[in-house]
């Protein structure tokens, strides 16, 4: 606990030091950043698909996507448009390996502008649990963002709820010894009811979603749609390089593991209650 408490107030005592040095290195790039016309925010839930989603947007010549940076935390802070936008900036260019961290995938674009932009018109953050979480928790984070972003675009990446419990449940099972699906379906929609709130603030246009199944199925014609929806063209030579790091097919994780057929129903029942999972159920 005390060591969890003294690595908090470190990050904050980093990132404070960090507001002061990228206000000075923001008024540089004021020009830069006036011609941004897009904010894009990742919402929802590990172990989605978000990961290779914000690859592939940030692979864009006019897209700078950081892996991670918990960016609503500085904006809860007090971080200007400048200096948010400095803060995403300074950690995604150069530094192409964020997408390729040696873990268990890499996102790696052949050929792309991941680390690098041309003309930067849409700058975010993949970050889409933490987020969430985060503007649970001080949702007055939200109102200050709405009030710095240009155009605000919330990307949700879905998929199947029985493979996104399951799969989080069994990263969980890695660290701490015990598969508890339970507990991690009452996180899975606990999670779905503040993105439900999000969508409730920003608006409905202002939510993009992307189906991980119908992306892995055909990546060309659900990233184009992303694109359109941030304002932005998508080649062909991009949607080729990009598709080309998708996988034959999605991972099921709900097989990997035994379900108790109670929890099962609980599942599909509360699935019915969001407009944005309808479809899905354990055996579909």
């Amino acid at each position: 606990m005390i060591s969890e408490r003294l690595d908090g107030l470190s990050k904050r005592l980093r990132l404070y030091g960090e507001f002061a040095l990228s206000g000075r290195r923001s008024a540089r790039n004021a020009e830069l950043f006036e011609k941004v016309e897009t904010f894009c925010m990742f919402i929802g839930h590990p172990r989605s698909g978000s990961s290779i989603t914000g690859a592939v947007l940030d692979a864009h010549q006019d897209v700078v996507i950081g892996n991670e940076l918990m960016s609503i935390r500085p904006i809860a802070m007090g971080y200007d448009r400048n200096r948010l936008f400095q803060y995403l900036l300074d950690r995604s260019v150069p530094g192409v390996d964020r997408w390729d961290d040696g873990k268990r995938y890499g996102y790696k674009v052949p050929g792309s502008w991941q680390g690098r932009f041309d003309s930067l018109r849409v700058i975010g953050d993949k970050q889409a649990w933490g987020t969430t979480l985060y503007i649970r928790s001080v949702p007055r984070a939200l109102d200050r963002l709405l009030r710095l972003a240009p155009r605000l675009r919330c990307v949700q990446v879905i998929r199947n709820p029985f493979d996104n419990i399951a799969t989080m449940a069994r990263r969980a099972e890695e660290e701490v010894g015990v598969l508890d699906l339970e507990a991690f379906a009452e996180q899975y929609f606990q999670l779905c009811d503040t993105v439900r709130w999000i969508e409730d603030q920003v608006g409905s246009s202002a939510i993009l979603r992307v189906r991980h199944e119908d992306f892995v199925a055909d990546p060309r014609t659900e990233l184009a749609a992303l694109c359109a929806g941030l304002g932005i063209q998508a080649a062909p030579d991009y949607l080729d390089a990009c598709s080309s790091i998708v996988r034959a097919s999605p991972h099921q994780s709900r097989s990997k593991v035994e379900w108790a057929d109670s929890l099962i129903r609980s599942v599909e029942d509360r699935i019915s209650r969001y407009a944005f999972l309808q479809g899905y159920a354990f055996d579909a």
